[in-house]
């Protein structure tokens, strides 16, 4: 839970919404069963060991739970590929598509997920860190991978916030092909689809694995970064508008820091079910009209979520100690 420190500088109010959520989020993962509509084939560089392949396999899975009917009544394919050598990575991308997306198999410790190149089919490209790293960062080598003990390395290194997260942006891509035909859609804003995402992963380490709450939130709030700063408001066109977006294009907080927030505020406030299985949904299928969808399913006008989203990053960005002004 909260340190001591955070929760003095905590309202009740804010910290009850983060209680809710989380056990909005619980109560999400015990009423869903596996979503069999969805297929989920997974493809691994030549020489993984077994136990990374069946650790991959599990956190995947055990995701579709967690977003349940989230990802559409199917059927559906997710296509994930966990890749230790760039050049097996794009013969397989180019196999599956005719494409050849080096930013999909560069090995640079990253995870890209969303929709395919072709309907009702999602993707998910994850590979860590090439011989180029930076040996200061303590990764290790990709030979780790293919011995002994790679499925508890991936476990130690935290990849199930990240693989449950890219799940998300997976199976958005599955509910927009469902809905509307096409697999990317500008309809639904950043904040929710990340907010979406961030929100199940978080609650999958804390609530279903049960792991530090005060470890996870410091790795979702991404603590290294600037201390003091403006809160950049939800309002801000990045986060309000849908379609392709990059973390990094705000400073501080970034965009999945935001989204989160925005995430546990919306799922702590009116529900899982609000969030995953109404608003995101009839987004999709309204044309993206944010005014009927916000009063629809939460009552209340875009505006009014935007001040009560600002209002509540600031709290909960505060009590983990930055200095931030008002928007």
């Amino acid at each position: 839970g909260l340190g001591v420190d955070g929760a003095a500088t905590l309202a009740q109010e804010e910290l009850e919404v983060r209680e809710a959520a989380l056990a909005s989020m619980l109560a999400r993962w015990k009423r869903n069963v596996p979503n069999e509509a969805v297929a989920i084939e997974l493809q691994v560089s030549p020489g993984v060991h077994p136990s990374a392949t069946t650790w991959i396999r599990s956190i995947l899975d055990d995701a579709l739970r967690m977003y349940g009917p989230y990802a559409g009544q199917g059927p559906g394919r997710i296509r994930a590929v966990f890749s230790l050598d760039k050049n097996w990575c794009l013969d397989v991308q180019e196999a599956m598509s005719g494409h050849r997306e080096e930013s999909l198999c560069e090995q640079d410790g990253g995870l890209n997920a969303g929709s395919g190149w072709q309907k009702s089919e999602s993707i998910l490209f994850a590979r860590p860190w090439g011989p180029a790293v930076d040996p200061r960062r303590g990764e290790p080598p990709l030979s780790a991978f293919t011995e002994e003990g790679a499925g508890e390395l991936l476990d130690a290194m935290g990849w199930e916030l990240h693989f449950v997260y890219e799940m998300g942006h997976a199976t958005h891509g599955l509910l927009m092909s469902e809905l509307t035909d096409e697999g990317y859609t500008p309809f639904v804003p950043v904040l929710l689809e990340v907010g979406a995402a961030r929100m199940a992963a978080y609650a999958y380490a804390v609530v279903v694995r049960g792991e530090s709450e005060d470890e996870w939130r410091e790795s979702v709030f991404e603590r290294s970064s600037p201390q003091r700063a403006k809160l950049t408001s939800y309002a801000h066109p990045l986060l309000a508008t849908g379609g392709e977006y990059h973390g990094d294009s705000i400073e501080w907080p970034r965009i999945y820091t935001l989204g989160f927030l925005a995430g546990e505020y919306i799922v702590g406030t009116y529900g899982d079910e609000a969030l995953f299985d109404r608003l995101i949904p009839l987004l999709m299928s309204n044309g993206g009209d944010q005014d009927a969808a916000y009063r629809s399913v939460l009552g209340v006008t875009p505006e009014e979520l935007t001040t009560a989203l600002d209002a509540y990053a600031l709290e909960q960005l505060s009590a983990a100690g930055h200095e931030l002004s008002r928007p």
